[in-house]
């Protein structure tokens, strides 16, 4: 997500790090300033979904190659963050609220956040909904679908968890501010039980879908998993896209059975040329693509010369 904490947990040389993982470019997109900051797919269509957090728009990326915009001016979208499909229900959703960076930012959109579904055949946008009422922050961020439908949404600034629960019409409070600093990346477990919560400042954490319990994973002393911002379920691995450390790079977190432990932890990818504040990513089939240049912080136009977005694709085999 755009906001997060200054916690540079290990600062190595650019030139002292190796270049680590076999990661190329899926796509590159002509357009500059867009700021993309998420990435999701839906198989049933094989499209893409981008988030661009600059130019408050989704585009979608459909399965011949053609990238257009998918959502449309009239939808009044501030920056959008995350993106997650149901693919049953045939909807893509979305987070959107006010960043420094977007396009025509005013002052007042700072309070403003909101969660976003849409049809995903016939790009209507159906619903807006608010963060829970009576919150004095609340900031929607990152988000991903249940296998069941529920939507969770992370924030940042507080550290809750939100879920919209399958046919509710509005977000509950699922884990409040405390035990999480900074709630970035979800990653739902395939039965549905738990949600793995990259906490960007203190590591990983395992959320309880049911009661919100959170349980802290703990790792090997001699890894950092602090500064983890994309995360992703990959069998019965977590996928890290680590960019709260220099260089950035993309990880691979081993868990125990019971999942409580992180026994394990894998660089796939360091160093790459294209990294320039990488973010989320998706997995498809046995890769992982991810945003390689999300210039957090800045805008893309505003480089020189300006830079295109870039998609990279890391083999997970």
């Amino acid at each position: 997500m755009w906001y997060r904490p200054i916690v540079i947990v290990l600062a190595l040389t650019q030139l002292a790090a190796p270049r680590v993982g076999n990661g190329e470019v899926a796509f590159r997109f002509e357009q500059t300033g867009l700021a993309l900051e998420g990435v999701t797919y839906d198989p049933q269509s094989r499209a893409f979904f981008f988030s661009s957090r600059r130019q408050r728009k989704v585009l979608r990326r459909g399965a011949d190659g053609a990238v257009a915009d998918f959502s449309r001016p009239s939808d009044e979208l501030l920056s959008v963050v995350g993106l997650g499909v149901d693919v049953t229900r045939r909807r893509l959703w979305i987070t959107t609220s006010g960043s420094p960076d977007m396009i025509g930012f005013r002052k007042e959109d700072e309070k403003i956040s909101f969660l976003i579904e849409y049809d995903i055949e016939t790009r209507a946008l159906r619903r807006r909904i608010p963060p829970p009422p009576g919150l004095e922050r609340a900031l929607l961020s990152d988000l991903a679908v249940g296998p069941n439908g529920d939507v969770f949404v992370a924030d940042p600034i507080v550290g809750r968890i939100y879920v919209l629960r399958q046919g509710a019409s509005a977000l509950l409070t699922l884990t409040d501010a405390g035990p999480i600093r900074s709630a970035q990346g979800i990653a739902p477990s395939a039965d549905g039980r738990f949600l793995f919560v990259a906490d960007y400042a203190r590591g990983i954490v395992r959320v309880d879908t049911a009661s919100g319990a959170v349980l802290p994973l703990p790792a090997p002393p001699d890894v950092a998993v602090r500064g983890i911002d994309g995360l992703v379920l990959h069998g019965s691995d977590l996928i890290g896209v680590q960019n709260g450390i220099r260089p950035h790079r993309v990880v691979r977190l081993r868990l125990d059975d019971a999942r409580e432990l992180i026994t394990a932890v894998e660089t796939l990818e360091q160093n790459h040329p294209e990294h320039d504040e990488p973010t989320l990513g998706v997995i498809v089939g046995d890769a992982f693509y991810y945003v390689a240049n999300s210039l957090a912080g800045g805008a893309n136009d505003q480089r020189d010369p300006p830079r295109p977005s870039v998609i990279l694709r890391l083999s997970l085999r």
